[in-house]
């Protein structure tokens, strides 16, 4: 064996000894194994014990869905969301005439939908005296126009005026899915 050693140059002799270090990990891999995804599978005992579990979670969130729909049903707008902006504009537009603002900007965003509704938000902009804006808020969050002020910033523009700039995020949700257009992924 020293010999045949001896015949052989560096390189050779560190080929060698990777190939024999490669070759025993190789067999230590395949003797131990190590813990892959696809365990073992449950015993069958187990197995029904956290499928009744999960069926009787699945029936209480379903009675307790079946309580709440009424109520969602007088908060939740029936139209799709292509329908439902231009009157919640109109809407909002009223409100800001009763309280004596001027609505800069009204921006809709992009519909989403969650668990079976769909949310559908718009940015409002606008300037005016504080005591004003405040008004405008509350007719806007009231429960009969179905309308949620989900945020909001003011930040104070001529102290010497006593002028705020207003930004508002205030959704809607409706039933209805957002129609797609031609391109559109609809994420």
């Amino acid at each position: 064996m020293s010999a045949f050693w001896a015949q052989r140059n560096s390189r050779e002799r560190f080929l060698i000894i990777a190939a024999v270090m490669a070759a025993v990990i190789a067999i230590l891999v395949m003797l131990f194994p190590a813990g892959s995804g696809a365990s073992k599978l449950l015993p069958a005992a187990q197995a029904r014990q956290k499928y009744q579990t999960a069926l009787k979670q699945k029936t209480a969130m379903s009675s307790e869905m079946d309580k709440l729909k009424p109520e969602i049903d007088k908060l939740v707008y029936k139209d799709t969301p292509e329908q439902l902006i231009p009157a919640v504009i109109k809407s909002l537009q009223g409100h800001a005439k009763t309280a004596g603002i001027h609505l800069r900007e009204i921006k809709p965003n992009r519909a989403r939908r969650l668990a079976g509704i769909t949310k559908v938000p718009l940015t409002l902009r606008f300037s005016s005296r504080f005591d004003q804006s405040i008004p405008f808020l509350y007719n806007v969050e009231d429960p009969n126009g179905k309308l949620v002020v989900e945020k909001f910033n003011i930040t104070m523009s001529d102290p010497k005026a006593k002028t705020v700039d207003v930004e508002v995020q205030i959704s809607m949700f409706t039933e209805a899915m957002p129609t797609l257009k031609a391109g559109d992924d609809g994420v």
